[in-house]
């Protein structure tokens, strides 16, 4: 979600030099992007991994830190270490360290889309376009083809970090047959390969469906999205990846608000929201 802030950065400033700092898979999604020029990655544990990489960026010479997301503690300290005038970010998000941001912007229920895009609004950058982006390389199209059936193709992701996003399995099952029966389209389901139990389950009861959750890179995987007529997910990474490649999209809801997080400024991608009774533990 923050592609459409990093292109409009880029846009703004041609000639600049734009890193990112993020985390492994955070890397496999914009190592193809044409706007960056390096990329920093964060591993386990967050401490160690960032003071290695700190001589490297006081070299960089940073001039302003824009905080999309903190998702570790130690990394807005670190930030603030590197010497840049300017640290903006919103506020109320950054595990208490608030104090440490230069420029605090103000809390709001927008997408969080636009919320990145008001971080670097602040710093001057243009929007021309609000919509994400990925970019999968012709390597990634050609393995994507080779996994997908011919024909019409629905895909069915019914995975989720937290089972409480899960849609049940029998719901995908009961649904996928209907769309087998009533558009005659093939049937795919994507999972991880920690999935493979619960895509497996779901294709044994879905004549002639694929399961694909092994062996696949998240490029790969957003090429292969870019080709389907029609994808039904949980609320979950793919998701993103959906939207990003402009693929028809249903997105299932609950209990995360979709209007912070899901599909954004695509026609052709709608949710659903169910709440639930009660948080869960």
């Amino acid at each position: 979600m923050g592609t459409p802030a990093i292109r409009a950065l880029r846009e703004t400033y041609p000639d600049a030099y734009i890193a990112v700092i993020t985390s492994s898979l955070g890397k496999q999604v914009l190592q193809s992007s044409p706007h960056i020029n390096e990329i920093f990655v964060v591993k386990e544990p967050p401490l160690f991994s960032l003071l290695k990489l700190f001589p490297t960026l006081i070299k960089r010479k940073i001039s302003k830190v824009l905080v999309f997301h903190v998702s570790q503690r130690p990394l807005l300290p670190f930030c603030a270490l590197l010497g840049a005038d300017r640290i903006i970010g919103t506020e109320k998000i950054n595990k208490g360290l608030d104090f440490l941001l230069t420029d605090k912007l103000e809390t709001k229920r927008i997408h969080e889309i636009e919320r990145r895009l008001e971080v670097v609004q602040a710093a001057g950058a243009k929007v021309s376009s609000k919509l994400m982006e990925f970019f999968p390389s012709d390597e990634d199209h050609q393995k994507a083809q080779e996994l997908l059936p011919s024909g019409v193709v629905v895909g069915l992701h019914p995975g989720a970090k937290d089972r409480f996003k899960q849609w049940p399995p029998s719901h995908f099952i009961q649904l996928g047959r209907q769309l087998k029966q009533k558009l005659g389209c093939q049937i795919v389901v994507t999972g991880t390969p920690a999935e493979k139990s619960l895509v497996e389950d779901i294709v044994k009861s879905i004549d002639g469906a694929v399961g694909i959750y092994e062996g696949v890179s998240i490029s790969t995987l957003a090429a292969l999205l870019g080709k389907l007529s029609l994808y039904i997910t949980n609320d979950t990474g793919p998701l993103h990846i959906a939207c990003a490649t402009n693929t028809p999209t249903l997105a299932l809801f609950t209990p995360t608000d979709p209007v912070l997080c899901g599909p954004y400024l695509l026609p052709m991608s709608l949710f659903f929201k169910k709440n639930r009774p009660a948080s869960p533990a």
